[in-house]
Order: structure tokens, then C-alpha cells, then sequence
């Protein structure tokens, strides 16, 4: 079997067409590099180089042609075995989240999840909730932050567990007419300049409760992320308060409004694939989001 040495020495003297030259190239004697491809063509039983007399160049024969594409493809296997000590075999960590969560939480703890002595590499993808629970249950995610619509008590199925890390109150977002105003109540809000967002269930029901399910709104979003690029004058959207508070300081054309009365809470669970939950950097990333939760002014932790 031709070893690596072998495979350099007869890649060299095909590029070079000389075996001196390549024997320079090689930091080897012209003997040694000759001894050496005569060896290989013992090896493969055939002749690789046509060495004419009184020509000091060399020329692949027909065989060695075909040895040739042969040979590179072995280079190729050497370099990338030799390769496999410097891969990273740190684990992946799945991770899928809602807007509202990855505009709030993914911020603050990247800097700290993808430092080199992070003990994982993070694989990020932005999900809506029913499409959360489908990339966990088909093991396409690790973990998924989604709306909780279960309560706050933990929720198990056969193949996932939810939960819940943090709850946080609906505030509400205007344009510049708002300015001044600290506080609003449902029945100051005129349904026709809402920009409509879905959000959790329980938001819904309460919202259909105090705005017709089939009032008129201005525009209706699935993706808080352009509110900012659509908010004028009197409109106005319901949002989590930590989206209230990004938007807010993101636009001096935008308001954050606190909710008179009993706004609802949007609750956030993570969603974990059953399978996962014991393992070390699961837990770790876990305690990395604890502790943001908990440090933040704007939500409640539950986890």
C-alpha cells in the first residue's frame, strides 16, 4: 500500500517533470526520491514516469496519467484525516425562539454562548410557537422558546417537556401623537388604528373581549420586527413590555404606554426535547438564560 511519502513523491516529480527538481522541492537526494517511485511502481506493478536517455525531464506514461487524479484524491484523504484533531467536537446546541424572545434574550447571552470556551456552537433558527413544538419534536431543535399556552404549571408529552422561563406584561406602542402620555386604557385605543399582532392565545381571547374579533384594524403583522418601520402619529400596537421597551429606545418617534386596567401576560416557555433535558450543555445554556431572566427589570422569572 503507497504510503503518504510515496504520494508527495509522486505528485512532486509529476509537477515538476524532473526529479532532481523535485528532489530540491522535497529536501531529499535525487537516489532517495528515485528509489522511491521506483518502490511505488514496484507497488502498483506498472510504470508511472517515461525516463528517456539523455533527457534530464520526465514524462507521465499512460498508467501514470490515470495514478495521477488517483493520487490526488489520496492527497486529499491525507490532508483532511490529518485535519480531524483540529475539528470542533463540541457539541451543537439546537436553539429555536419566537421574535419577542430572540429580540430580547438572544442579545444578551450570544456574547456569552458562542465564546471559544463556550462547551457548545450554536445553531440558531427563528420559529413561530406551533412551528417550535414540530422542530423539537422531530429533533430539529434542541430546545424552542414559544408562547406558553398551558399555564405555568410544567407540561410533558411524550417526547417534550415545557418550561416556563418567564412572564412578561403587555404595554402598548404609539407615534409621535402619543407623546406626553404615560398611560392608556382599552378605552381610549380606537380599534380602526391598531396594528394588529398575534400573540399568545390567552392575548387573543383577551383582546377579542375588549376589540371585536372582526374590528378594523390598519395592518395586521405576524413579525414585530418591521412595527417600527409602520408606527405613526396615533397608531398604536399592544406588545410584550420588552418589545416596548427595545421599540421605544430604538425610535424617538416611538412611545412606550403602560396598560390601565388588567392587561394579560405573555408567558414564555422553553421547550425541550425530553431526551435532552439531562444533558450537561442543555443544562448550561439553561442556567446562562436563568440568570439574564432574572437580572432584567421587565419580566417575571418562573424558571
Amino acid at each position: 500500500m503507497p504510503t503518504k511519502q510515496d504520494i508527495d513523491a509522486f505528485l512532486a516529480v509529476a509537477q515538476c517533470g524532473s526529479i532532481s527538481t523535485a528532489a530540491e522541492q522535497l529536501y531529499v537526494t535525487q537516489p532517495a526520491l528515485s528509489r522511491r517511485i521506483g518502490n511505488l511502481e514496484q507497488e502498483l506493478s506498472c510504470k508511472l514516469f517515461e525516463r528517456g536517455k539523455g533527457v534530464r525531464g520526465v514524462s507521465l506514461t499512460t498508467q501514470g496519467k490515470v495514478f495521477l487524479s488517483i493520487a490526488q484524491k489520496w492527497e486529499t484523504v491525507f490532508r483532511e484525516a490529518q485535519a480531524l484533531h483540529t475539528l470542533d467536537s463540541r457539541p451543537v446546541l439546537k436553539l429555536a425562539a419566537i421574535g419577542s424572545v430572540s429580540a430580547f434574550l438572544l442579545p444578551g447571552i450570544l456574547r456569552e454562548v458562542t465564546a471559544d470556551d463556550a462547551p457548545y456552537r450554536l445553531d440558531f433558527h427563528l420559529c413561530h410557537t406551533a412551528e417550535g413544538y414540530s422542530l423539537v419534536e422531530e429533533n430539529l431543535a434542541d430546545i424552542a422558546f414559544i408562547d406558553y399556552v398551558y399555564g405555568t404549571q410544567k407540561y410533558a408529552t411524550a417526547s417534550a417537556l415545557a418550561l416556563p422561563v418567564y412572564s412578561v406584561p403587555f404595554v402598548v406602542v404609539g407615534g409621535e401623537s402619543w407623546k406626553g402620555t404615560q398611560k392608556v386604557s382599552v378605552a381610549d385605543l380606537d380599534p380602526c388604528r391598531e396594528i394588529r399582532l398575534p400573540w399568545s392565545s390567552s392575548f387573543n381571547i383577551w383582546h377579542d373581549q375588549h376589540f371585536s374579533s372582526g374590528s378594523l384594524f390598519v395592518a395586521s403583522l405576524d413579525n414585530a420586527s418591521v412595527i417600527k418601520d409602520v408606527i405613526r402619529d396615533d397608531l398604536f400596537a399592544f406588545v410584550p413590555r420588552t418589545e416596548g421597551v427595545r421599540l421605544s429606545s430604538a425610535s424617538e418617534n416611538m412611545v412606550m404606554l403602560e396598560l390601565d386596567g388588567n392587561p394579560p401576560e405573555e408567558i414564555i416557555c422553553c421547550l425541550i426535547a425530553a431526551n435532552n433535558i439531562d444533558k450537561p450543555h442543555i443544562k448550561h445554556f439553561i442556567d446562562i438564560v436563568k440568570a439574564h431572566v432574572t437580572a432584567s427589570p421587565y419580566v417575571q422569572c418562573l424558571l
